[in-house]
């Protein structure tokens, strides 16, 4: 990609795509033009598409920018801009649409007029009402939702949807953009209560329960996710903070021989009364914690025969 002009300099440039077809404008500014130019391509938004499928094919790198004449008297921008145009209009490299500089083309021009008139309030209130009449046919929504439903169920629609998501989240300031609206919506407590709501009434039927079961089966059957999720268990434990954090999650007490102690966490317990030094190996002392975690209260009994009954005192949140 050849890029030529400093920042604010005025005059003619040119996009040349790799076969030959060109395509002229002017700016006052020829280096942020550019840029305006090359974003929208990118994003596969331009509003040239002739340009803008010619760079689909070449790639927006290969496209040649270049500064063809610059212009110091803004009121001669335009008439350059015509002499260049007229240089190339009517002839196959030409990737401009409309032959009169400083014109957009017609599509943008009726878009920009649609805009102006759904903009007027009896215009949007019209079409609100219009829409509502339609969505209120009986099995209007039940139509839609199959026909979308059936549109989207097919392995190449998904692969399609999956890819224009992936493209879109890839964009600087998407994801950290999408992440804080989400954020923002979830912190209304109007918002947690009708998702758990729906939740609750999803769950409650049998049916998706059983799907939901058989879709965590069937993914945990996979070794290579099973791989993932160790390594990715692994990594985590092997972080200090982490693993130090986790260990200290819930404040424990022990009764034995009919005295109670409290401990700051599990370990803390284990490693007073020697019970790791007994043979407990750390998987079984996790394996213990989560028993005791889910159940609240649990008793340990060592290979002497003493009985450990721990008892969860306090949860504390990551």
């Amino acid at each position: 990609m050849e890029t030529i002009g400093k920042v604010g300099e005025m005059g003619i440039y040119s996009i040349t795509s790799p076969s030959g077809r060109m395509y002229y404008g002017s700016s006052v500014d020829i280096p942020e033009r550019w840029d305006a130019h090359r974003q929208a391509l990118a994003a596969g938004r331009h509003g040239n598409k002739v340009l803008q499928r010619t760079a689909d094919k070449y790639g927006v790198e290969n496209m040649r920018f270049r500064v063809e004449e610059r212009v110091d008297d803004y009121q001669r921008l335009i008439e350059v801009e015509q002499q260049y145009i007229d240089s190339i209009w009517g002839k196959h490299i030409c990737m401009n649409l409309v032959p009169q500089a400083g014109k957009p083309p017609m599509g943008e021009i009726a878009t920009k007029l649609l805009k102006q008139a759904w903009a007027r309030p009896e215009s949007k209130a019209r079409k609100s009402a219009a829409s509502k009449a339609v969505w209120e046919r009986d099995g209007h929504k039940e139509a839609r939702a199959a026909k979308i439903s059936a549109a989207h169920s097919t392995p190449e629609a998904k692969a399609k949807l999956s890819a224009i998501a992936k493209e879109v989240m890839s964009r600087p300031g998407v994801k950290a953009k999408h992440s804080a609206s989400v954020r923002a919506a979830l912190s209304s407590p109007e918002v947690k209560a009708k998702i758990s709501a729906a939740s609750k009434a999803t769950f409650s039927k049998p049916e998706a329960r059983a799907k939901l079961a058989a879709v965590g089966k069937k993914t945990w059957e996979c070794e290579a996710y099973q791989a993932k999720q160790a390594a990715a268990t692994s990594d985590s434990w092997n972080n200090k903070e982490v693993r130090r954090a986790r260990q200290m999650r819930h404040r424990v007490s022990v009764t034995i021989a009919g005295r109670t102690f409290e401990f700051k966490s599990v370990p803390e317990a284990f490693n007073v009364f020697g019970i790791f030094e007994q043979g407990v190996k750390t998987n079984a002392c996790i394996r213990f914690r989560t028993a005791l975690v889910a159940e609240g209260h649990k008793v340990y009994v060592d290979p002497e025969g003493s009985a450990y009954h721990f008892s969860i005192v306090e949860s504390r949140k990551l």
